[in-house]
């Protein structure tokens, strides 16, 4: 069971890792780190950032990669959807946070 499931999508370009981690930091001081889950979608900018912040605080990490091969340039927009998905299909997250950057 997670008290608190955070979803991150965003550009490839974004590289402010200061700004990622204190959007993240309040949450780091509020839950402890096994009831904390991040999805993302395993791709460089604001996901990889993401994904290496969770990491530092210990939280738990979902990735979701794009499958080029199988779906094409559509890729991107299927792993988003099985993403959002698997966020809003999890019943064991009883507080649901999402961040577009």
């Amino acid at each position: 069971m997670y008290r608190l499931g955070i979803l991150i999508t965003g550009s490839r370009d974004f590289k402010d890792y200061d700004f990622v981690r204190s959007l993240f930091f309040p949450y780091m001081k509020r839950y402890k780190k096994e009831n904390v889950i991040l999805y993302e979608g395993n791709s460089p900018g604001v996901e990889s950032l993401s994904k290496e912040i969770a990491k530092e605080f210990g939280w738990k990490v979902k990735s979701f990669p794009s499958k080029f091969k199988i779906h094409g340039k559509k890729a991107d927009i299927v792993k988003n959807i099985e993403m959002i998905d698997d966020f809003y299909m999890n019943k064991s997250i009883q507080e649901k946070l999402v961040i577009g950057l």
